[in-house]
């Protein structure tokens, strides 16, 4: 590299580290961390400012270059955190390890954006590590309600409810006060549970237990989380009553409270209340957005009212809002699901006119769509497709292959693909897909087959669920049923 390509030939810059050095130019260069050597080859200098700022061990005698850092704090103050997640990002990384090294920069702020960038990874375990790292230290500042907030959002999203129930009560040990934002959290966290009936119970004895604290009163953030879940667990009584106690709060209900209700009855098949809710949502005088739009089109198509589908479609384009992917995959699944194809490859030519990118979701679409169609050449042709877009297939694009093949009765081509899945997808098969061909083989009443591939799944390791192995045992009791059939025939016949 030329010299002075980076810095003034009077910037002197010393970055510490233990794990490698490296040294050009006439300046003395000592780097070490490998997410500042990765990536930036010391070609661009913004960039390389960037990535030595977020360091405590800096030292910049350059007046030049140390307002130039400045700067590009201001422009981007996620330097740091962005920064931890990338040393995150390497293989077995020591999370104590990282953070003692570039954790002391970090304000307040910028540990509570680390929180929810890890969240969004949905890495709750290495959220719940920096957690308890951050609790040892000793700061002139302790975790607010905030972060702890934030945390049991992040467990509540991965079902983790005992984690999230331990963070509440240990909210509460340290002498932090729970407050609005808490409370939502934990029952949020409650009603991702499957047990609808005892999740519900405990929501509503936070909601009162909220009722009865001046400092914390439910708000309609409180009361979407709790119409939602009622709404998909059908118990729209209870929808009606919360929707009054927001009003009765002197609260108006908002965008997603609507949204909430709308998808329920959409996804129910009560079309009628949902075209209620929507009405009801207008004389809010709230207008609707892209998720609302969505919700529509998805319920009119799954009910099979193309005409009202197409209809909430043209109403999108000509709003401010505009079409996004996951509206033309709905209608394209939608489309494909009543065998519509010409008007489904319609759609998909729209979708790219539109500037949407087909995804994954698009392809698996098509191929389960074909497939069911016995389209099985523009099924292939679809996977081809998706293979050159550089969409790389996953485990739930063998198991539609999968269940495609066996729905057509094709178990051999579905065998073929389960067997070539990991040399030919770059896929590794899963209990579920071989669940699937075990049930499959049990249906056409394959036994010899369906056992021999239950004997190669405990080979490896996998055993059928619990509704699986009911499958199973209903195809052993048809077999032995059939078998004594057969041996009664035979001994009247030789009677």
């Amino acid at each position: 590299m030329a010299q002075g390509s980076l810095f003034p030939l009077y910037c002197s810059v010393s970055l510490l580290d233990y794990r490698s050095s490296s040294s050009f130019c006439n300046n003395s260069f000592v780097i070490s961390c490998p997410v500042l050597l990765r990536g930036s080859k010391y070609e661009r200098n913004p960039q390389f400012l960037d990535l030595i700022s977020v360091t405590g061990s800096l030292s910049v005698r350059c007046g030049l270059c140390r307002t130039t850092l400045k700067r590009r704090r201001k422009q981007d103050p996620y330097i740091k955190v962005r920064t931890i997640l990338e040393c995150f990002n390497e293989d077995s990384p020591k999370v104590s390890r990282v953070l003692e090294k570039l954790g002391p920069p970090l304000e307040l702020p910028d540990w509570f954006t680390l929180l929810e960038e890890i969240g969004k990874q949905q890495r709750w375990l290495l959220a719940l590590e920096v957690f308890r790292w951050m609790q040892q230290q000793r700061w002139n500042h302790r975790l607010d309600s905030g972060f702890y907030a934030k945390l049991i959002a992040i467990m509540g999203k991965q079902r983790q409810l005992r984690l999230a129930v331990w963070l509440f009560s240990e909210m509460r040990r340290t002498g932090c006060r729970p407050d609005t934002s808490v409370f939502n959290a934990i029952i949020n966290a409650h009603l991702r549970n499957r047990q609808v009936g005892k999740a519900l119970e405990k929501a509503l004895y936070y909601l009162d237990e909220m009722k009865q604290r001046a400092n914390c009163q439910p708000n309609v953030v409180t009361y979407n989380i709790l119409v939602r879940a009622c709404a998909q667990a059908g118990l729209f009584d209870k929808v009606d009553g919360f929707v009054k106690e927001i009003g009765k709060a002197g609260m108006s209900p908002d965008i997603y409270t609507f949204n909430g209700i709308i998808d329920a009855y959409g996804k129910a098949g009560y079309i009628v209340q949902m075209e209620l809710a929507l009405q009801n949502m207008r004389e809010e005088k709230i207008k609707p957005d892209v998720v609302t739009f969505n919700i529509l089109i998805d319920s009119y198509g799954k009910s099979k009212d193309f005409a009202k589908m197409e209809q909430v479609f043209k109403s999108l384009c000509k709003s401010r809002e505009k079409p996004s992917v996951t509206t033309f995959n709905s209608m394209i699944s939608n489309y494909g699901r009543a065998a519509l194809l010409q008007k489904m490859e319609y759609t998909v030519k729209k979708m790219v006119a539109a500037g949407c990118e087909p995804n994954l979701v698009t392809y698996e679409v098509l191929i389960t769509s074909y497939g069911n169609c016995r389209e099985f050449t523009m099924m292939t042709e679809s996977y081809n497709q998706m293979v050159r877009a550089g969409i790389c297939p996953l485990l739930s694009t063998l198991n539609a292959i999968l269940e495609v093949y066996c729905r057509c009765g094709l178990l051999a081509e579905a065998d073929n693909w389960l067997r070539n899945a990991r040399p030919k997808m770059g896929v590794e098969p899963a209990a579920s897909s071989y669940t699937i061909l075990v049930k499959a083989f049990g249906k056409e009443g394959q036994f010899d087959k369906m056992h021999h591939l239950i004997e190669r799944m405990e080979a490896l390791g996998f055993k059928p669920n619990k509704k699986a192995f009911l499958e199973v045992l209903e195809s052993y009791s048809k077999l032995e049923t059939l078998t004594t059939t057969r041996n009664r025939q035979t001994t009247t016949g030789h009677g």
